[in-house]
């Protein structure tokens, strides 16, 4: 009985725990890649040389100075500590972002137990990017903990009454700032988050019932620290969107702005990679279209959208996983593909729309992480559409998922919730050891050549070409399959346009083992 007694009590520490866990054992495996050399040798040995490289990196690369500056100091360390501290990082965000939109202990383990879960089974695509990449992991995971601790305290102050005192009106603008200076998708959240969540508390005491759970009216203080917050949001992110070097970056752009747009669409809902977060997110809107409710004309559509979805997206998993037909074979199939990924969008925004016109209070607090979600999906103001720029969304839109789980849960979890949480788990943790498997045999050979390059550097005789081994799985390596003989980039060897601060001569020739020499 005490053993059910913990379970019961603690079954999402368990499983945030394990997810953990499984973060640390992948961590393992980690080597510096592309990136993460230019940010450990760029820097240099002395603080005017570390001035001079950050200070060039804003005016020729991007604007996410304070970003890069974490991660260069992080890199400093021994590659062991960074394999222990980058685990724990990742579940410290997990950590604050179930924290940060918790209105009760129902959703914040929901929440904490929804994020883990997507995190672990990103997929190969998006785990490789980020969890298994420091340069990715410091862009797109990391800055959510600041963004996080941010929203925390504005829903303490707005909805919990929390006192604000001097501190509090000096400091959290102050975080309002770093929060918007880490990058640009993570920057627009904590400006959303300095309107939205003021903006759905007023509309709450407004407009809605009162009750004893009601967030309190703006006071001046209160109102003050609203405006100062959301100043400081704003300053931070344009002190990235306005750096000389996001200028930069986006007049090399590889394709036309808008075309991103297209892009994002297809890379959320029509790929292999985020099959697991849109799965679960699929199933939350067919709750909300399928639940019991009063008879109402829109029901009717409101069902035929969910067969739409679930034909839709039975044909996406189709089409994903045959080996042969294509839209040539069958021109229809063309037609199915876009109409789920129109009609999805149209459900996840009309849902919202909704409940908000229903004046529901936790719906209203829920709608604030569902809105960040979709407008850091569509904010793709970068050079190029890249799949970890899809990680602040997912962090955002699992908040809607474990709201929806949270809102239709006995206190006591039921049947069909503990089989839900089940299901997600095996599948998640299926995803996570097919990363687990891939980063692992690759390992072996970026150690293997590690050893080849230094080797080749102790030999200084750059007339021969350095020969590497291809790695056993691609998808779990940043830049190891790149081997054209002008742009060779390899983990430890950064050659790239002359850009990165090089370790070979620039014009070695790198090949890959069975390559031509002479090609």
């Amino acid at each position: 009985m005490k053993i059910k007694s913990f379970l019961r009590t603690n079954w999402h520490w368990i499983i945030f725990a394990f997810c953990v866990g499984c973060f640390f054992v992948l961590a393992q495996f980690k080597y510096l890649e592309g990136d993460d050399w230019g940010y450990t040798i760029g820097p240099g040995q002395s603080f005017a040389d570390f001035a001079a490289f950050h200070i060039r990196h804003y005016l020729r690369t991007n604007g996410r100075a304070l970003v890069h500056l974490v991660l260069t100091l992080l890199l400093k360390l021994p590659l062991q500590a960074m394999r222990l501290i980058h685990p724990m990082l990742c579940g410290l965000t997990v950590f604050c972002t179930a924290k940060a939109f918790a209105i009760n202990r129902r959703m914040f383990q929901f929440s904490l137990v929804i994020l883990s879960l997507v995190l672990l089974g990103s997929g190969k695509e998006l785990s490789t990017t980020t969890m298994m990449w420091f340069a990715g992991a410091a862009n797109y995971i990391y800055p959510a903990i600041p963004v996080m601790c941010f929203a925390w305290a504005l829903r303490r102050i707005h909805w919990e009454g929390k006192p604000i005192t001097r501190g509090a009106l000096m400091l959290l603008p102050v975080l309002a700032f770093v929060s918007g200076a880490t990058m640009e998708q993570w920057g627009m959240i904590a400006v959303g988050v300095s309107v939205l969540l003021p903006l759905a508390s007023w509309y709450q005491t407004k407009f809605c019932a009162m009750d004893s759970d009601s967030p309190l009216p703006f006071a001046s203080r209160r109102l003050a620290l609203t405006i100062c917050c959301f100043l400081g949001s704003v300053a931070g992110v344009a002190s990235v969107f306005l750096a000389p070097g996001n200028f930069r970056r986006l007049s090399v752009a590889v394709r036309p702005f808008f075309e991103n747009f297209v892009v994002a669409q297809t890379m959320m809902l029509n790929t292999r990679a985020l099959l697991f977060p849109v799965t679960l997110l699929l199933g939350v809107l067919l709750f909300w279209l399928l639940r019991p409710e009063e008879k109402r004309p829109l029901r009717i559509l409101e069902r035929m959208a969910a067969l739409g979805l679930l034909i839709g997206y039975a044909v996406t998993l189709f089409l994903l996983f045959h080996p042969t037909i294509t839209f040539k074979t069958y021109p229809w199939l063309d037609w199915v593909w876009r109409g789920y990924d129109v009609l999805f969008l149209a459900v996840l925004i009309y849902i919202p729309l909704k409940l908000f016109i229903k004046k529901d209070r936790q719906a209203h607090f829920a709608l604030c992480p569902l809105v960040l979600g979709l407008g850091s999906y569509y904010m793709l103001l970068a050079a190029s559409y890249i799949w970890r720029t899809l990680m602040p969304a997912l962090f955002l839109l699992s908040i809607w998922i474990a709201f929806t789980l949270a809102r239709t849960s006995p206190p006591s979890l039921g049947r069909t919730h503990k089989a839900i949480t089940a299901v997600s788990f095996l599948l998640a943790f299926v995803v996570f050891f097919g990363v687990l498997r891939g980063h692992y045999l690759n390992s072996f050979v970026l150690k293997e050549n590690e050893a080849r390059a230094q080797a080749y550097l102790q030999a200084q005789d750059f007339s021969k070409p350095l020969f590497l081994r291809f790695v056993v799985d691609p998808r779990c390596s940043n830049w190891a399959i790149m081997s054209d003989n002008k742009t060779a980039i390899w983990n430890g060897v950064v050659y790239r346009y002359g850009y990165w601060y090089m370790i070979l001569p620039q014009g070695t020739m790198v090949l890959y083992e069975n390559e031509d020499p002479k090609a």
